[in-house]
Formats: structure tokens, sequence, C-alpha cells
């Protein structure tokens, strides 16, 4: 019993952790990887296992501007299930990068990452930040030379909402 209150306040509790195949993926790639949750002390009902791919992004807060993360995809790795105390399981996933996802090129990169979340009731969920390069295309990189060439520079900022 006691165990079943130190797990729902983190202590014992099941862990989570990606795995990413790599660490830099062109846009429009396929980005693969695992999760691997580690059940804890006691058995846990996990409600859902999500990847989100997040950058930080500047918000007016108070007129000042301020970077906050912000979840730009989500993709759901698993429904409802339950892990077992000590037991050790894998999730699989690959998908395909957006081409519109935020760029790592010229000086003012924006940080990326993936956050997996697994969802369980009346617990502090576990969260893993696993930090994500995104490489522009060869589209991109046919847009930037072709821009180049007509005399223009590409100056970039952080994204602002």
């Amino acid at each position: 019993m006691l165990d079943r209150v130190f797990a729902a306040v983190g202590i014992g509790a099941a862990q989570v952790d990606t795995l990413l195949e790599a660490d830099s993926v062109r846009a429009g790639e396929r980005l693969a990887g695992k999760v691997v949750i580690q059940g804890g002390k006691v058995d846990q009902a996990i409600d859902g296992l999500v990847l989100e791919l997040s950058s930080e992004v500047i918000r007016e807060v108070d007129d000042k501007k301020v970077r906050v993360p912000h979840a730009w995809w989500r993709l759901g790795v698993s429904e409802s299930m339950t892990v077992k105390a000590g037991e050790r399981r894998e999730m699989p996933f690959d998908f395909e990068l957006p081409l519109a996802a935020p760029l790592a090129v010229g000086r003012q990169q924006p940080k990326t990452w993936v956050a997996t979340r697994a969802d369980i009731a009346m617990a502090i969920d576990p969260r893993d930040q696993d930090p994500l390069r995104i490489l522009p295309s060869a589209l991109h990189e046919a847009v930037f030379d072709a821009m180049q060439a007509l005399g223009f520079q590409l100056i970039l900022s952080l994204i602002h909402i």
C-alpha cells in the first residue's frame, strides 16, 4: 500500500526513456526510435503514451518577451496499458517529420526536442526530453541556394507567438 502512495508522487514509479536513432534529421525524412518503459515498484496503469515535438518560441507576456516551450506536433505511441512492477517494455515509433518543422539553420537556431509523456492517473506523470536538430530538406536547400544566387541574405529569428 505504501509503495502505491510513493509511486503516486514519483518515488518507485514507472520511468520512460525515449531513444532516438539519430539526434539530427532532415525535414520531411523519417524519425525513428523507441520509448522504453521501465516498471517501478508497483503495477501502474498508463492511460496513454504521447510524443511531442516542441520548440522554444518567444511570447510576449506583460510587455516582456519570454521564451516558452511550444508543442507543435503530437503522436500517440500507445493506448492504455498496465506496466507490471519491474517490467521493461519497448514501444517503437517511426514517423515523417513535417516539412514545415523549425529548421536548424543560421546562427540563432531554435531549441527543439522530442518530449515523451506517460499519462498515469493520480500520479506525477513520467516525462523525458531528447534534443533534436532538424536540418533543411533538399527542397529547402535548393530554395536557400536560389535565393542566395539572386542576392538575398537569410536572416533568421526565433518564432514569435
